[in-house]
């Protein structure tokens, strides 16, 4: 019996653990199983390459993102940038070049709010 869904056609949720020198990204279906995970280093080509390898699972419909510590609007700049790259507004490979310009002008847009959402927010103790 062959599968009615290809991997292109495919529904994925992507999530990304930032640290400081590498990045750890998981993906899943739409119905929670794990299709793969894989590190990645914090440059742009790590970035480049961590999103192809997300890509390659089927379509993108859902990323979360973990860190710890954003600036003002940054998961809404990410998002963003990667909409009009999934919408062909930036070839991916353009996104070194936004990373090398360290020129918040050179990215995507910003994101509108609907649709992202806080999830969670954690704190270490401070005697921690």
């Amino acid at each position: 019996m062959t599968s009615m869904t290809s991997p292109t056609t495919r529904i994925v949720i992507g999530g990304v653990d930032t640290h400081g020198h590498t990045h750890h990204a998981a993906v899943i279906d739409n119905i929670g199983r794990q299709l793969g995970d894989r590190e990645f280093t914090a440059t742009p080509a790590g970035y480049r390459a961590l999103a192809a390898w997300l890509g390659q699972h089927g379509t993108l419909e859902m990323i979360g993102v973990e860190g710890t510590g954003f600036l003002w609007n940054m998961v809404r700049i990410i998002a963003g940038t990667l909409l009009e790259v999934g919408l062909g507004r930036h070839a991916p490979e353009s996104i070194d070049a936004m990373l090398a310009a360290r020129d918040r002008r050179s990215s995507g847009g910003t994101a509108p709010a609907q649709g992202l959402y806080l999830q969670w927010i954690r704190f270490k103790a401070e005697n921690a």
